[in-house]
């Protein structure tokens, strides 16, 4: 019989000797290998969530007590008693910040207390399902501030679209009529000079350090604490599972590390006498290598296969816990990599130990 065909069977032999102490070594690295690949998904679909939300990082929230009141997301301007935020919009606007995108809403108040929509861009035009009648604004008419108006049905009966409307004392030609909010062009509101509820800004690139606190400064005065980019608020939740999954595998690891250094501690204290036989016959470096190694590295592929296995049949249960799209041959990689050198932790040590023993030295390992 050949060394190699020797060690194989020997190798079979011993874990079949021992099946309760193979049993617990498999199970623990089983459990451990699923639970890697499954934490390291979830890890992994949170990272696939930031960066599919990278470009909010040009768009900014405004938090504080203004003048008017707060709420969640932003600080409004609305006492009465102000100049309006024309001074700050226009800085917003200056060559000081990259060029400004839109706002996600933005609303003016008129001098009788009624509130209606200032539009900057298209996205913030009525869509075509709030129209009753006639058209939004163009492009041109939104950069220019014209006085043009889209106004809700209710508060412009009985005029026709081309004729003139009042809104909050200005004269404005009717271009459409929506169920929506009544809305005018931005730049026409700032020449107003109405107070304006402002709680975000987007910018076509990201801001450096200094213009995120130059931003700040314009915004203070107007009862702004802090600015925060949608990316810092949204991606929050990611962050804390991603911080989750890898405190629970390391948690993971080091419990399956307990768990089967005092198993395999015990299995090699029990093979003791048969490893100095070996050592007295002349066995040694690649020979003492896979007497010592190879029942390990045969559970440990054992349990490689049943737990991922089991993280393969987990795919409908993934699916509800939207995590399904995390699995990746990198991930994987990472989970097993994980598992192998928990073994490898384990299992040096105790190698080096044994073939730095002496065939005369004591029976056990302390």
């Amino acid at each position: 019989m050949s060394k190699a065909r020797f060690v194989l069977k020997r190798s079979f032999q011993q874990i079949s000797r021992n099946p309760s102490v193979s049993g617990i070594i498999i199970f623990t690295l089983s459990v451990c290998t699923f639970a890697a690949l499954l934490l390291t998904a979830a890890a992994a679909d949170s990272y696939a969530g930031l960066r599919e939300i990278e470009g909010l990082k040009k768009l900014y929230y405004f938090y504080g007590t203004a003048p008017g009141g707060e709420n969640e997301y932003n600080a409004s301007v609305t006492d009465s008693e102000t100049d309006g935020v024309y001074p700050v919009l226009g800085e917003l606007f200056s060559e000081d910040f990259p060029d400004v995108e839109g706002f996600l809403s933005i609303e003016a108040f008129l001098p009788d207390g009624k509130k209606i929509n200032a539009v900057y861009s298209a996205d913030g035009s009525p869509k075509a399902a709030e129209m009753a009648e006639g058209r939004t604004y163009s492009d041109e008419e939104l950069k220019e501030g014209a006085n043009v108006a889209v106004a809700n049905v209710s508060e412009c009966e009985g005029v026709k679209i081309g004729e003139k409307i009042n809104i909050g004392g200005a004269e404005f030609e009717l271009v459409g009529k929506t169920y929506g909010q009544t809305s005018v062009p931005l730049f026409a509101v700032l020449r107003e000079g109405w107070p304006v509820s402002f709680g975000d800004v987007r910018f076509s690139e990201y801001l450096t350090a200094s213009q995120e606190a130059r931003l700040l400064e314009i915004l203070a005065p107007y009862g702004v604490t802090s600015v925060k980019t949608a990316f810092d608020v949204l991606s929050k939740s990611d962050y804390d599972d991603i911080k989750s999954a890898i405190l629970s595998l390391c948690a993971l690891i080091f419990i399956s590390g307990i768990i089967i250094a005092e198993v395999f501690g015990y299995s090699v204290s029990c093979r003791l006498r048969e490893f100095n036989i070996y050592k007295t016959l002349g066995a040694q470096g690649i020979g003492f290598f896979g007497i010592f190694y190879l029942p390990t590295l045969i559970m440990l592929a054992l349990s490689l296969a049943i737990g991922g296995t089991l993280f393969r049949l987990s795919l409908p249960a993934r699916r509800l816990l939207e995590i399904a799209d995390g699995f990746t041959p990198q991930v994987a990689f990472l989970a097993i990599f994980a598992v192998v050198l928990l073994m490898g932790v384990v299992t040096v040590p105790m190698y080096i130990k044994i073939l730095r023993q002496s065939p005369k030295d004591g029976e056990g390992l302390t």
